[in-house]
């Protein structure tokens, strides 16, 4: 009985231990950690971690941001990275301020086949299974939803005033048009321009400071309209640097000087007109053009004379909270779309204060005012 079993074992050894091996076969497996990297004044988003994949093996890593309490997320930037011994380091970056509070979400993903012939053959005798992996994980910056809240906020604030910036220039340039075919003061004319195309430069660099990863669609949207409305106005003032410079040189050829001049003007005035037309189209969509200061001023004071004058610790009349809603709807209809997380915190808080007869208390009224002058400092762009 003893050789019998000696004989089993003997034939069967190969298989068992070839099915020892198989079972003991490597899974691939990488770890995903993710972090803010800060190297001197600027900041990076960053994702590294270990892995038993062969170096120069492909990791494909997608950048998404969440906005705390939502659950859409918004694609931010996409980056292929190599492994090298046993590691993957990739940054997205640089930026110069810290990522806007708000989770951010890191999503690693390796596909055997869009590996180099070498990394395949070498997952084929290695690993057991060689399918496409994805892990992801998820870094918060701040601390609340308030926080982010408030940080897309004062970029708001931030873009609305470069806005009003922005209209200021393009006003002062409109009174300059005239000038240019009309004045013999080219010089001072020349210098004008320059500081003009300093300031619209100067815009720019500002505005692209903020929200430099897009988390913030509103924001990105209008920091957009600016930078286009900044580009065509500087690209308008240099075409006419370029008559300037022309008519200070004294004509060799009077006839071919005039022709040339002539095509020029007429080269600026389609210019001119493009570049009205698109600058005035971009400040619409920032509710610029179409912001009507005196009148949501002149609201803002009537809803805020009306908290001011109701009795402490007593409900609102009937007729005060209908004048004070009709002033709030009309406030919604003249406040361009830039200005609605402001109108939204409001009538959130006068909703609350009136609704169920609650009296008004110091406290409340408070709140309600410090909104309103909030509100108020927007909308005058301070």
């Amino acid at each position: 009985m003893r050789h019998i079993w000696t004989l089993i074992i003997f034939l069967f050894l190969p298989l068992i231990l070839l099915a020892g091996d198989a079972a003991g076969a490597d899974e691939i497996s990488y770890t995903v950690k993710p972090s803010v990297w800060q190297e001197g004044d600027l900041y990076f988003l960053a994702a590294e971690g270990a892995t038993n994949l062969p170096d120069k093996s492909v990791l494909d890593i997608t950048f998404t941001y969440r906005f705390p309490g939502g659950d859409n997320d918004r694609y931010l930037d996409y980056k292929r990275c190599l492994v090298s011994g046993g590691i993957y380091q990739v940054r997205l970056g640089p930026f110069r301020s810290k990522p806007p509070a708000g989770q951010y979400l890191f999503r690693v993903a390796f596909d055997p086949d869009r590996q180099s012939d070498v990394v395949r053959k070498y997952l084929e005798g290695k690993y057991r299974s060689r399918e496409a992996l994805a892990l992801t994980e998820s870094l918060t910056v701040g601390k609340s939803i308030e926080e982010a809240a408030q940080e897309r906020q004062r970029m708001l604030s931030i873009i609305k005033k470069e806005g009003l910036t922005l209209k200021a220039i393009f006003d002062d340039i409109k009174a300059h048009v005239p000038e240019y075919s009309r004045t013999a003061d080219i010089k001072s004319l020349r210098r004008w321009s320059a500081a003009t195309t300093a300031q619209l430069e100067a815009l720019v660099r500002g505005i692209l400071l903020e929200d430099e990863l897009r988390v913030f669609e509103m924001v990105t949207q209008a920091k957009a309209s600016i930078e286009n409305s900044a580009f065509l106005l500087k690209s308008f003032l240099q075409k006419q640097e370029s008559i300037l410079a022309l008519r200070e040189q004294p004509p060799v050829d009077t006839d071919e000087f005039n022709r040339k001049l002539a095509l020029l003007d007429e080269d600026i005035a389609g210019l001119y007109k493009l570049t009205d037309k698109e600058v005035t189209k971009n400040l619409k969509e920032l509710g610029i053009f179409s912001l009507d200061k005196q009148v949501l001023l002149g609201l803002l004071k009537k809803i805020e004379g009306t908290i001011t004058r109701a009795p402490e610790n007593e409900s609102l009349k009937e007729v005060d909270k209908s004048a004070m809603m009709e002033q709030i709807v009309a406030l919604s209809r003249n406040l361009p779309d830039i200005f609605y997380d402001q109108l939204h915190q409001l009538v959130a808080e006068v909703v609350s204060a009136i609704k169920g007869n609650q009296p008004m208390t110091k406290q409340v009224k408070e709140v309600i005012l410090n909104r309103i002058k909030t509100f108020r400092s927007e909308i005058e762009g301070k």
